[in-house]
């Protein structure tokens, strides 16, 4: 995953949906349990954040030619 990707949220509690990878953090990416990826939520929900740092396993790539 990279800055730009368009991603889809696929963890259960947390109630954003589609957005875009903001930033990267290289050090936590060794760390397994980690959140490296920093997403810019579109419509983030009243009272939720419009980002958050998450784990590759609560993201799915959205494939911009579908």
């Amino acid at each position: 995953m990279q800055v730009g990707d368009l991603v889809k949220n696929n963890h259960a509690l947390d109630h954003n949906s589609l957005g875009i990878i903001i930033e990267v953090s290289k050090p936590q990416l060794t760390n397994p349990n980690a959140c490296p990826y920093r997403v810019r939520w579109f419509n983030a929900p009243h009272g939720c954040a419009d980002y958050s740092w998450n784990s590759e396993r609560w993201l799915e790539i959205l494939d911009e030619s579908r």
